[in-house]
């Protein structure tokens, strides 16, 4: 079985974990190749004619192959493609996120930087939530693989650990008083999002 393993930086730590113990997969008969372009709302990717072709990337962090020239191989050559950490919301330290930083929800007391924002409902916070999700490169590249008639599987953002949510720095602690249950919100809205993308592409969402 020969898989494609598609994402950020986070399928870059996939690729890690395989090279401690490549033999877990190799003796159960999968041949698996990586294609990490880093940058956390996923892999700006399109597909031309069964192959890939790469949208924007960074400079000071390039895409990466392994092995090299993986992602020149037709996409019919695989028998399936893993998209890893896709459905980015929010949550790191200093990276600002348009979705979770849109606007401010009341019932978590915004404050520092949640002062600033404009106040908005639940209802609204989940409509643009959405709509700022298609425009996310790794969904764009999702809907892009769909339509290759080759099974997809999608790793979902991880989520923060224990340590993060209790970090002064950590994001949500700079917009509200309550940055744990504004998490959980955000959360929520992501596996809702994701859920429903998945059921119109066809692909299937892998366990956390």
């Amino acid at each position: 079985m020969k898989v494609l393993v598609l994402g950020n930086s986070q399928a870059g730590a996939l690729k890690r974990a395989h090279d401690e113990n490549p033999e877990r997969l190799t003796d159960a008969g999968i041949d698996i190749g990586f294609f990490v372009i880093p940058g956390g709302m996923g892999p700006d990717l399109t597909v031309v004619d069964d192959h890939l072709v790469t949208g924007s990337t960074s400079a000071t962090h390039p895409p990466y192959t392994a092995p090299k020239g993986i992602d020149r191989a037709p996409l019919s050559s695989f028998d399936a493609i893993v998209i890893s950490s896709l459905g980015f919301f929010g949550g790191g330290y200093g990276f600002r996120n348009p979705v979770s930083a849109s606007g401010a929800l009341a019932q978590f007391k915004p404050r520092g930087v949640g002062l600033r924002q404009p106040l908005v409902s639940d209802r609204c916070m989940k409509e643009m939530a959405a709509a700022m999700f298609e425009r996310q490169a790794g969904i764009r590249a999702l809907r892009a693989l769909a339509n290759c008639g080759i099974p997809i599987l999608v790793q979902p953002w991880p989520r923060v650990s224990d340590y993060m949510l209790n970090q002064p720095e950590w994001g949500f602690r700079q917009w509200y008083a309550r940055p744990k249950a504004a998490y959980q919100f955000f959360a929520r809205i992501c596996d809702e999002n994701l859920a429903a993308i998945a059921q119109e592409t066809g692909a299937q969402i892998l366990p956390r």
